[in-house]
């Protein structure tokens, strides 16, 4: 009877892991993993995808579901675990322009790519939702998110593909300057949205996730203007890093979220670096861009800088704005000693000088 129990409880522990990685598994901070669609990802796909639909154990060119969700298509939803492999989730595998609505594994010259062909009673709204497991052994604190977008802008119509976050599959935060509209006037041509890769990408820094647990990305779409049939819209390339530690390395980044963190270790300045779209949600996320927090690191702000928090960002001449655009909403404040070059601030009816600081507040 003892021997039998060891026996089953060996056969339990080898199906640990992989219950584990049945999804985007990050183990390693720094490292990134690229679902490419060509190549088996643990826990996302099985071999090259063929556009033959979504369960649990995937059988060859399927997705794994435990990594993957869909909303918004008349043959029904595919939630986290389900299964799907008929219909509008399994349209096969195309090389030219499809006009009936579904998920299609699009055969680019030998690259595959993940294909949606919106319809109109399909995917308009719909949403496609990735979840990502942190098995890093440490809290996530950051994560950098990248993709190539590929339009086929064949019809006079405009649909959105836009960008989301969360950390609960409940909230997500939008992220508009990662939406994207195709064009409203045919043009028949197929191209990378953004003209190189990634078309897309952004570095989300403060989070507090703890080993085991989740993050989910989401792109949804919609019709916008127009009549008649849809464009369609594929995703390649999914290049996903995370990081155990607060620290944003030097270099350009075309949107940084500072969320925050609630056990108080927050972002910092590994050295200079270039946001062209930044927006803080914490209070003090930022607070102190100064040596106690940067070294030699600073920031300077080539686009638009949002703040959603009372104190969200401050800092001193380590902290350089020079034509920056600041918006803030009902509760942002933006602090910053000697200014450097010109700042145009909207949605502001309060500014004030504090002794070698400027301030900008929104009052309601």
């Amino acid at each position: 009877m003892k021997n039998r129990f060891f026996a089953f409880l060996l056969v339990s522990l080898l199906f640990l892991p992989a219950v584990a990685l049945a999804q985007l598994s990050l183990t390693t901070s720094g490292a990134t993993v690229t679902i490419d669609f060509d190549n088996t990802v643990s826990g996302v796909n099985n071999g090259t995808f063929a556009g033959s639909g979504f369960q649990p154990s995937p059988s060859a060119g399927q997705l794994n579901s435990n990594a993957w969700a869909m909303t918004g298509w008349s043959d029904g939803t595919l939630n986290f675990g389900g299964t799907q492999n008929s219909g509008d989730f399994a349209r096969g595998t195309t090389t030219a322009a499809v006009t009936t609505g579904g998920v299609y594994a699009l055969n680019d010259g030998g690259n595959r790519r993940f294909l949606i062909q919106p319809a109109a009673s399909d995917w308009a709204p719909g949403t496609l939702t990735l979840r990502i497991q942190n098995n890093m052994g440490s809290p996530l604190r950051q994560i950098d998110i990248a993709y190539d977008l590929f339009i086929r802008n064949d019809q006079d119509r405009a649909n959105s593909f836009n960008f989301s976050y969360s950390t609960d599959d409940a909230s997500y935060t939008q992220v508009s300057s990662m939406d994207y509209t195709s064009p409203g006037t045919a043009t028949n041509t197929f191209f990378l949205v953004g003209g190189s890769s990634p078309s897309r990408r952004i570095r989300i820094s403060g989070l507090d996730i703890p080993n085991g647990g989740y993050f989910y990305v989401r792109w949804s779409g919609n019709d916008v203007s127009g009549s008649g049939s849809r464009d369609e819209f594929a995703l390649d390339n999914i290049a996903v890093t995370g990081f155990t530690d607060n620290l944003i390395a030097a270099g350009s980044y075309p949107n940084l979220h500072i969320v925050g963190d609630p056990s108080g270790d927050r972002p910092s300045l590994a050295g200079n670096i270039t946001p062209a779209n930044l927006v803080v949600f914490a209070a003090g996320a930022l607070d102190g861009l100064d040596n106690q927090i940067l070294g030699t690191g600073s920031m300077t702000i080539t686009g638009r800088l949002v703040t959603q928090r009372k104190g969200g960002l401050s800092g001193n001449s380590n902290a350089l704005f020079p034509s920056a655009t600041f918006t803030l909403d009902s509760l942002s404040t933006i602090r910053y000693e000697r200014p450097s070059g010109t700042q145009t601030v909207t949605g502001r009816n309060d500014y004030g000088n504090c002794g070698n600081c400027r301030q900008f507040i929104k009052i309601t």
